[in-house]
């Protein structure tokens, strides 16, 4: 009787059958039988004969396909012994290394691809990581002057400016938390913070810190969540305008970015590693086009029948702002749409490169350049940003009266367009945290990081005091000793003097005495 074996192959049973007790003859496998007759027959007959263990041989490679076993030996010893009766020569302990090659290389081939990729789908989008010659001379104009005025630094980080260059070699290897933390402030300081210490006027710009852009719909790239966004403030508007641009909002023409920041003009994201200037270079342009695509959109629904010209007067002028940085580098692009050629209204999104520094090359030169410039964006780029967008405002059509219960989508804390990934799934979603707490939340941090900082500046401030009390204490010494020093010289010298007169004195005497005894002679 025989029986089928565990490698999925057919033995005979070489002792007899259990249920009968009758011991049967051993009789060849079939396999070996057609190795007999093919041995008996020439050789260059035999080649051209087909191979009988063809289908088996077929039939196991298809079945380790479909499973998923691997045909190497070193890769599954127990397949190879399944087949063979015996286990492989070579050793088992270079299988982590081969595998760890294999899945490295791996990686290399897929990294530039993917990343190509994504530049793929934001030019599919209308979106170019790079600049065109239909920007406007007056935004490059504008854009210059920005960059050339220097202004006073106003730091309210505890880090004296003369460490600058020893903390960003310390935080060369941190994270981009770290980097927020200690360096962003000496390249994007915080708009509203510096409303708080009394260097800017203007009290309708806010900041958002790694806030999601919830209210908006993307262009061919995740939902953006910058590191450090600033734009217009919901007391920017009054209560007409506000209405107005409450009832035009949607996904597509996008208002209120976050709960309470509109029109966002500033973006900044902090990457670390040698690759991570190209992703934030990326992620700004997506955020950047949206922003700019946002003021575009509003023109259109205000102007885009009465005054259409107001529309093309955008076109090549720099509406929103980036810049990305690491440890030590920093670059800054001014971002503008343009109309596509042979089209009348589909657009593309280029930016424009002004400037990259390096913080702490020659001995940090240029580490105020780029706070400056934000700092003049702050003050010179914002008035007219948020002119333009009143006047938009001002021309939308106003929204009808409301009677009822009704409630906005802002006054719920919810969401207008909601999750990206939630665009074709209607399906109920437990409401969370409301963005206006959180923004409160990171608010109330961030005064309490003001306020500590502070309270480490004042004794810094203290320490200070004391040493240079403790100078003039040490100078008025030394001035005390200079002039007991001078009293003794001043005496000595008298005292050089008297002996001086009185040896002079002597030796007159001795020569009159000695005159006397010649002329006695």
């Amino acid at each position: 009787m025989c029986m089928r074996c565990a490698t999925g192959g057919f033995l005979e049973s070489r002792s007899g059958c259990s249920e009968t007790g009758i011991r049967e003859k051993q009789l060849p496998s079939p396999s070996e039988s057609s190795s007999k007759c093919r041995s008996s027959v020439p050789a260059k007959r035999r080649a051209s004969l087909p191979d009988e263990n063809e289908p088996a041989v077929k039939r196991r490679k298809q079945e380790e396909e479909d499973t998923f076993r691997p045909t190497d030996p070193l890769s599954n010893p127990i397949l190879y012994w399944t087949d063979h009766h015996r286990w492989p020569s070579a050793s088992l302990g270079n299988i982590p290394a081969t595998m760890s090659k294999l899945a490295s290389t791996t990686k290399r081939k897929s990294e530039s691809p993917h990343r190509s990729d994504r530049l793929q789908l934001l030019a599919e989008n209308g979106v170019f990581m790079k600049t065109s010659t239909k920007l406007s001379k007056s935004s490059k104009d504008m854009c210059g002057r920005l960059l050339r005025e220097s202004r006073d630094i106003c730091r309210y980080t505890a880090i004296p400016p003369d460490q600058l260059i020893n903390l960003l070699e310390r935080v060369a290897a941190s994270n981009e938390a770290r980097l927020r933390r200690d360096v962003m402030p000496w390249i994007v300081p915080s708009a509203e913070l510096l409303y708080f210490c009394g260097e800017l006027n203007h009290d309708y710009i806010g900041d958002a810190v790694d806030a999601d852009w919830i209210r908006c719909a993307t262009m061919g790239s995740t939902r953006p969540k910058p590191d450090y966004c600033a734009g217009l403030l919901t007391h920017a508007y009054n209560q007409a305008e506000l209405a107005a641009l409450r009832a035009y909002a949607s996904a597509q023409r996008p208002v209120f970015f976050t709960p309470e920041l509109s029109f966002p003009f500033l973006v900044c994201e902090v990457k670390t590693g040698e690759t991570g200037l190209n992703q934030a270079d990326r992620q700004n342009i997506h955020s950047a086009s949206i922003a700019v695509r946002a003021i575009v959109e509003l023109y259109k629904a205000a102007f885009g029948v009465q005054d259409p010209a107001r529309i093309t007067n955008l076109y090549g002028q720099v509406l929103a702002f980036s810049i990305s940085h690491d440890n030590d580098r920093a670059q800054v692009y001014g971002h503008y749409c343009a109309l596509k050629e042979a089209t009348n209204d589909e657009l593309e999104f280029y930016r424009y490169p002004l400037t990259f520094v390096s913080l702490s090359a020659a001995d940090g030169a240029d580490k105020d350049r780029v706070y400056s410039f934000t700092r003049n964006v702050y003050d010179r780029f914002v008035p007219e940003h948020l002119h333009r967008i009143k006047a938009a405002a001002a021309c939308l059509p106003q929204p009808p009266m409301q009677t009822g219960l009704s409630f906005s989508t802002s006054e719920l804390g919810l969401s207008e367009a909601g999750s990206q990934e939630a665009d074709a799934v209607d399906e109920f979603r437990v409401p969370g945290t409301p963005a206006s707490t959180i923004e409160s939340e990171q608010m109330r941090r961030l005064m309490q990081q003001v306020e500590e900082q502070k309270r480490l500046t004042e004794q810094q401030q203290q320490q200070m005091e004391q040493q240079k009390r403790l100078t003039e204490q040490q100078q008025q010494q030394i001035e005390q000793q200079k002039r007991q020093l001078e009293g003794e010289l001043e005496r000595q010298k008298h005292q050089m003097q008297e002996q001086m007169e009185q040896q002079k004195q002597v030796i007159v005497s001795m020569n009159k005495e000695l005159q006397r005894l010649r002329g006695d002679e």
